[in-house]
């Protein structure tokens, strides 16, 4: 597996001027791996391609790789074949070693089967580094949502080069039985930052899971993941219930990736700043994260 351990996703931060603060993201990245992270994953939501510029995504990118010592996953937007090819043009111009992989991010509704297979494979041909694909649901060509359905990921993974996947089925219950039926030996992320979704999953056959509160406070996720390999499930529920679910429980209903980046300010740890349009906490909303955050902090000594 390319994965060590537990992904941890990185939020893109901004200086006040609204550029890519390097030093933040350095420091940040420093701060994972002394306290245990092993893999790092850039990607569309927690990093906000949507609000990046293709050559900040490279930039984003590059940092990471340049800074942080363990693997990384290189999260690619959602582009066309051709633009898609020459940011791996790009990446395969980096230094080659085990320690690299990519994501890739299917960029148009969904039609038909044939025509994901396509693009993902012929972008694995011209990667020099293994392929993870983003299985984010889409919106269908005829109105509504698709999820990956394990057929179409079977399908995908028969590439040698594509290792695996980043789980992102809109419903769990479904999510389960896609897992099930995927094919061995195809790696699983389960995205969500979710102890519990991964608890559920794991038996179906996911590998590894994005982080949630391991971005505040790293060992939390990664003693979770040790314990549950081990099957001491006691000892992994203990932690669910003690440091995700409070969390959770506060971050979500004012929304995951407005907390998380308030919180991590509030930490001193990264995002100073917001890039307009996403919107800052209300004061309201800062003090309830902060009550969290000490709680948290305090269980966990």
């Amino acid at each position: 597996m390319f994965c060590d351990g537990p992904v941890f996703a990185i939020p893109t931060p901004f200086n006040h001027e609204g550029y890519i603060d390097e030093n933040a993201l350095k420091s940040y990245l420093d701060f994972l791996y002394k306290n245990g992270a092993r893999t790092i994953m850039t990607t569309a939501g927690t990093s906000q391609f949507n609000l990046l510029r293709v050559e900040e995504v490279r930039k984003l990118n590059e940092i990471c790789c340049k800074n942080f010592p363990g693997k990384v996953i290189l999260g690619l937007p959602a582009l066309s074949l051709k633009l898609a090819e020459c940011e791996i043009g790009w990446a395969n111009c980096l230094e080659k070693n085990s320690n690299i992989s990519i994501m890739l991010l299917y960029p148009e509704r969904y039609y038909d089967d044939e025509s994901i297979v396509s693009y993902f494979h012929s972008l694995a041909n011209t990667s020099s580094f293994p392929v993870f694909i983003h299985g984010m649901y889409m919106r269908r060509g005829n109105g509504g949502l698709y999820d990956f359905s394990s057929k179409l990921i079977n399908k995908i993974a028969k590439h040698d080069n594509i290792i695996g996947m980043k789980e992102e089925t809109s419903d769990l219950a479904a999510a389960y039985n896609i897992c099930t039926n995927i094919d061995k030996n195809f790696e699983v992320i389960v995205a969500g930052g979710s102890q519990r979704r991964f608890s559920f999953l794991h038996q179906a056959g996911a590998t590894t899971f994005l982080t949630g509160v391991g971005n505040l406070f790293p060992k939390i996720d990664i003693d979770f993941y040790n314990e549950f390999l081990s099957k001491n499930i006691e000892r992994a529920n203990k932690l669910t219930r003690l440091f995700e679910n409070p969390l959770f429980d506060v971050f979500m209903n004012i929304g995951w990736h407005k907390s998380l980046r308030s919180a991590l300010k509030i930490m001193d740890l990264s995002c100073y700043y917001n890039r307009s349009p996403f919107p800052d906490c209300t004061s309201k909303e800062i003090n309830l994260i902060k009550k969290t955050l000490d709680k948290i902090g305090k269980a966990s000594e």
